[in-house]
């Protein structure tokens, strides 16, 4: 019994943390994600440009090869693309605000379970 319950408590701290958001480096980080953050609102709200062309003018302005940044950019344009509230502004403000409050752990922002 006790080596099944070993099992359980590796395989849920194993899942908790591939069910985690990212977590970004330092502020600059934070900084860098809410301008990004801004852009895919902006262009979410804009009804004439469909997603194709948002992501294709995201990934020319925004070109930076990190994987962490990379994956926290695909959770905003899908994030963004469903937020029903806050405007462009509101929602960079939100993002950076999490952001930083937290030291760059995102899972407050985006929900524990991405």
């Amino acid at each position: 019994m006790k080596t099944i319950m070993a099992i359980v408590a590796v395989i849920g701290i194993v899942l908790g943390d591939s069910l985690a958001a990212p977590r970004v480096q330092n502020q600059s980080v934070c900084v860098y994600l809410a301008d990004y953050a801004l852009v895919v609102r902006a262009l979410a709200i804009d009804g004439s440009v469909s997603t194709e062309q948002a992501d294709g003018v995201l990934r020319r302005i925004y070109v930076i090869a990190d994987p962490t940044i990379q994956e926290v950019e695909g959770l905003l344009r899908a994030h963004g693309r469903l937020e029903r509230v806050r405007n462009a502004q509101q929602y960079s403000a939100a993002f950076l605000e999490s952001c930083i409050r937290h030291g760059g752990r995102l899972d407050a922002f985006f929900g524990s379970s991405v």
